[in-house]
Parts: C-alpha cells; structure tokens; sequence
C-alpha cells in the first residue's frame, strides 16, 4: 500500500493517540528523513494540540539604513507553530515559503527541513521576536477598504495618495480611494517602566494559599515565567493616571491577581488579612477563565466587589494582550483585552491605593507568562473603535474635543492636515487634535483581489492580505491588491494564514472512524473533593488526576474543582457542595472538523461550563434531576434544580 492511503496509529511517549495518512501533508517522501530520537520520544516532533509556553524567545536583530530594515540571520530558538488545514499541529520554526514549490519547516528532533506542500497548511503563529525601535514624527493607524490595516510615519497625503513610512516594509503608497481611515495615534506620556530585562529589582513573596507547594517566577529572554504559585512585585512608581499593558500567555487554568497601588510587595491573604502583617491600601484586579473582577482592599475594612465582568477571550485564547488605564483623581480603573474594553470600575468611595507599586500573584493552576509591561503616563481618554458612515459623500474629521468638520481633505504635511470644510475656508488642523479622519464612501474604489492567497497579522495589531512571492528568514516578498510589490521585514509578522479561498472546507475527508473516549483532567482542586470511578468508592481527588469517562466527582461545602474537558470541553469549574457524573466524553476527527459527544451528570449542586463553539453534528448535554439541557457555546450556569441554564 502506498503512503497516503493507509491511516496509521501514532502513539507517542506521552501516551498521545492519534490517526493520520501516512506522510499525507508532505511535499515528497524524503529518501533520507533522520530524527534526533536517543533521548527524545517522537512527542515532541508531533504534539498535536499540546500547547505549551517557550521560555526562548529571541533577541531582534540591530536596526540597518534607511526603509525596511533586514529580518533575522541568525537561527530563531523561539518556537513557532504550523496548523494544517485537517486540524493537525507541528512546532519548530519556519525555514521559508515558496508557494510553487513548499514549506521548508525545521524541528529540532530532525537533521533536515521538512518539506510541506503548501495546499495543506492553514497557518503559522510565530514565536516572541524582539522588533527594532522605531520613532514616527506624526504615528498613525491606515485601515483600506478591505480592512487591511498599517501602522506607520504619515509623511505625505494629498488628493490621489497617502504615504506611510514603516520600520518593516520601508515606504508605502497607496492610493486615496482605496483609504478607509486615518486614525491618529496620540503621543504617549512619558515611559516610565518597559521591560521586564531581569529579576533585579523586583521582590519575591512566597504564595501558600492557593496550593502548598509555592514557587518563584523565573526570567528568560524578556519575560517572567511561573509554573506554580508564585508573586512578584515591584515599586514601578506608577504615575496618578497611568497606561499599563502587558502581554500574557498561560497553559491551563487562568488564576491571576494583580495588585495596583501597592505599598507592600509581598502577597496579602484576602481571607486572613486583619491578622496578617500592615499594608496600605491596593486595588486587586482578579482574572480568571471566565471573568474580571476589582476588589478594593484596606487592612481593617470589609472587601468590597467593585463589579465582575465577563472576559469572552479569556475561555477562548491562551494570550491576551492586556491594557490597564487608571485615572487616580477620578477613581476609575479600566480594563482592556486586545484593544476591546471590558469595563470600567468607578470607586464612590476614596482611591485606596496608598502606594506606586504593582504585585503579580499567579495562583499555580498551569503555567504563565508575562512579557512586554510597559507603564506611561495617560492622556485620559480611550481609543476610538472606527466604524464607516454609510454611503457618505465627504470627508469627515472627528477632532479630539468632540467637534466634527465635514467636507474635503486637501493635503497632509508635516503634521498637519489642511481641510477645505463644505460651504467654508480652508483650515489648517495639526494632526495631535484629530481623532479619526473617515474618507469619502462615495469616492472609495476597491482592488482586485483576485490573487490573495495569504493574511499576515502584525505583531502591533493591523494585518495585510498578499498574494506571496516568497518567504525567507530575512524577507518577505508579495503582493498587495493596495499598493502593488513590497517587501517585508519578517518580525513585522506574529501569525500568517494560508489558502484564504480554502478556509471554509477541509482539505479531504477523513475516513470515518469510531469515536475516541476523551478525559477529564484536574487542573484545580480548592478544599476537598472526592470521586469514584465503576464502584461507589469514593477516593480523594487530586490536581493532574486523569478521569475517564463514568467517572462521578463531588465537591465540599467550601470546596471546587476545575476539570478540563479537551475535545469535550474545554472547561468545566465545579462550584461547592456539587456531584457531577462524566457520563459519555466522546469524540472523533473527521477530516477538518471534530465531532464531539458530551453527556454530564449534575445530581447536586451547580456548574460553570465553558462550551466551545460546536460543530453541526457535536452536542454537548447536562442531564439534571429537572430534564436535559443541551448547550451549544459560550459560558453557561447550570444548577441542578433549575430547568435551564441561568
């Protein structure tokens, strides 16, 4: 039988099952394929769907001249991930494209390249690379009509062009008609913390209250690391109205207390802090799979909840980028999630926090990573989210006062903006007062996109779609329906998606096949909880227990238990007093879709369940004294008394 058309077991040294046509994503067959494989199990060439956290990311190469500066020469050692389009997944880092021909991929277990063919890859996400710094004179956003979108130095504009100069591609054109927006970034406050560059400085505290075995975070590369329960803090002399971001990326459960304002660097229990050692007051900004809450705490005074907040990307992503704004004077502390703000906590009573400091509790349910924390000063007022104005025959600027002028965008130069208003003289508006600039709809063209076979997103947010040329480690060559020919820096990019046309079905159908018995996984146990597994024994239960299914689990009165779910999830948090049956935990590949079977057992108490979006042919069900409830995706409150999910 040839390869390709037999389906083979794979069964790696993590105990990892997993059918596949044999070489079916491969380029050729390669006379000589040698793997590194005397103290390394095959696991770690193929890791489908085990994602874990690379303390290795790289440092950027220096800047060079004038335009695109030249991507890295040296080899990467931060890990990269390739998704095939049937729903595979291959880390190690990418050598080159050329669509013609392959995807060169190298795997630290291989003495060669693999070669790909490029039909069947969906998408790369790239490791942590380090940008060159780059300083614009007037910095803006350029969303197109087809909603690429470009960071960049608005040098010029006039009635037929606009012109951006970037770090990452040089110089771009592109013509008016083809501009949605121009959106102005403000110029930041003062920096006044970036980094993290090491340990030195900041003051470890030992955490004992979520699990007894604390650790300590770890430095590598640009980033803190955690695997157990750990806290960090620091004096960052954090300003009265403050921007904090930072970029966060975890395994497993999210347990994450930040702790704003602070005077004191060493972890508080909220539960015993009357008897604990002195403090001032802080605001602790509590994150979870599912919410965001913000908690005011004093030494004396009860705990206050300011307000919880349902965080979508937290149950459906493994990293965030996180913005804190804080507005001292005004009492308000706000929250945003990849650009989209969550809420905003307004105090009534006094700000509490009595110090500058920021402490970083991880609560030891999987391992995290914090990267690129960056503290400035803020201007006070939030990003505006553009969207278009029906059919409108002029040119519109929104000005930072809230004022709006409507008519004709002459010229931009020099950090300002001449603006003929309809029916008036023309005006001279620097570019630091103007909000968004909407171009005309009625005047808007639209390229031809007929040959855009690749999306890459910017590491910055923004993305561009091109028809690729090639992809080296030092350039990438394509192009866009928008501005024609360019070439890229490749630490521009943090992901690329393939085969846009294709996206919507699978590369070929996989042969039917039974279903496959999932797990459970406990990844948290808060208090005490049992289970029995068959026979009603119960037995004590514990963080890393692997449950099949006909598994039943209950919690103490003051007890939960987060169970991981995979295929048939992904998570499901057990609150206290609950009995919960596993009663059917399903699921098979078949080709680019899973289809997954989820039957559970509430006989007492209530659940939190996580749902991913289903496909047509999967269910998800919780059976309860009352009836059966089927969900579909999203986050749902069960009880065992109620008829539906509240």
């Amino acid at each position: 039988m040839l390869p390709g058309q037999e389906r083979i077991p794979m069964i790696w040294s993590s105990g990892v099952k997993r059918y596949g046509n044999w070489m079916s994503n491969w380029n050729q067959i390669p006379s000589r394929l040698s793997f590194a494989v005397a103290t390394v199990g095959l696991a770690s060439l193929l890791s489908f769907g085990q994602d874990r956290i690379d303390p290795a990311p790289i440092k950027a190469p220096k800047e060079t001249g004038s335009g695109a500066s030249k991507g890295p020469s040296q080899k990467p050692n931060s890990r990269d991930a390739l998704s095939f389009r049937n729903g595979d997944l291959l880390y190690g880092n990418l050598q080159s494209i050329d669509p013609a021909d392959a995807i060169l991929w190298q795997h630290p277990d291989t003495l060669q390249p693999i070669a790909f063919k490029p039909e069947t890859v969906s998408e790369i996400q790239f490791g942590y690379r380090e940008q060159p710094k780059f300083k614009a004179a007037t910095p803006c956003q350029v969303r197109l009509i087809n909603q690429d979108e470009l960071a960049g130095d608005l040098v010029f504009g006039d009635t037929e062009k606009i012109i951006l100069e970037t770090w990452y591609a040089g110089k771009i054109e592109i013509p008016r008609k083809l501009v949605q927006f121009i959106i102005p970034q403000l110029e930041e406050g003062p920096l006044r913390f970036a980094g993290p560059t090491g340990l030195e400085g900041w003051t470890m505290g030992q955490v004992t209250i979520a699990v007894p075995n604390g650790g300590e975070w770890k430095y590598k590369s640009g980033a803190f690391y955690a695997t157990r329960s750990a806290s960090i803090a620091r004096d960052l002399k954090l300003p009265d109205i403050a921007k904090i971001e930072c970029d966060i990326t975890w395994k497993g459960m999210l347990y994450l207390a930040i702790a704003l304002y602070t005077d004191y660097m060493h972890p508080v229990n909220l539960q015993s802090k009357e008897t604990g050692p002195d403090f001032g007051g802080f605001y602790s900004l509590q994150l979870n799979n599912y919410t965001a809450n913000l908690l005011p705490v004093t030494k004396n005074d009860p705990l206050r909840y300011l307000g919880q907040a349902s965080v979508q990307a937290f149950s459906q992503k493994n990293k965030i980028h996180m913005d804190i704004r804080v507005n001292k004077p005004k009492r308000a502390i706000a929250l945003l999630v990849d650009g989209v703000l969550v809420k905003e906590w307004i105090d009534t009573e006094e700000f509490v926090g009595k110090g500058t400091g920021m402490r970083i509790v991880h609560q030891g349910q999987g391992a995290i990573k914090l990267s690129n924390l960056r503290i400035s000063d803020w201007n006070g007022q939030f990003e505006e989210k553009p969207s278009p104005t029906p059919n409108s025959k002029e040119d519109i600027v929104k000005l930072q006062n809230g004022d709006k002028v409507v008519g004709l965008l002459q010229t931009i130069r020099d950090g300002k903006l001449t603006f003929s208003p309809t029916g008036g003289t023309a005006l001279d508006i620097p570019l630091n007062r103007v909000k968004l600039l909407e171009m005309a709809a009625q005047r808007a063209g639209r390229a031809d996109e007929g040959t855009v076979d690749m999306r890459a997103t910017f590491r910055n947010g923004g993305s561009v779609s091109l028809h690729l040329e090639k992809w080296t480690e030092q350039e990438v060559v394509g192009s866009s329906p928008n501005f024609g020919k360019v070439t890229f820096n490749p630490l521009a990019f943090e992901r690329v998606q393939f085969n846009l046309k294709l996206s919507s079905k699978p590369a070929a159908a996989l042969p039917a096949q039974d279903f496959q018995r999932g797990k459970a996984v406990v990844r948290a146990v808060r208090g005490v909880a049992d289970f029995y597994i068959g026979e009603r024994n119960w037995k004590k239960l514990r963080v890393g227990q692997t449950l099949p299914s006909g598994s039943t689990v209950r919690t103490g009165d003051d007890s939960q238990v987060d169970l991981f779910l995979g295929d048939n999830g992904p998570v499901v948090r057990m609150t206290p007093g609950s009995t919960l049956g596993l009663t059917k935990l399903n699921f098979r590949k078949d080709g680019f879709e899973t289809i997954s079977e989820t039957l559970l057992n509430l006989e007492k108490g209530r659940i939190l369940a996580n749902v991913r979006k289903l496909t047509a042919r999967s269910k998800y069900e919780v059976l309860t004294p009352k009836g059966t409830l089927a969900l579909r995706d999203g986050g749902a409150e069960v009880a065992a008394d109620a008829e539906g999910p509240e």
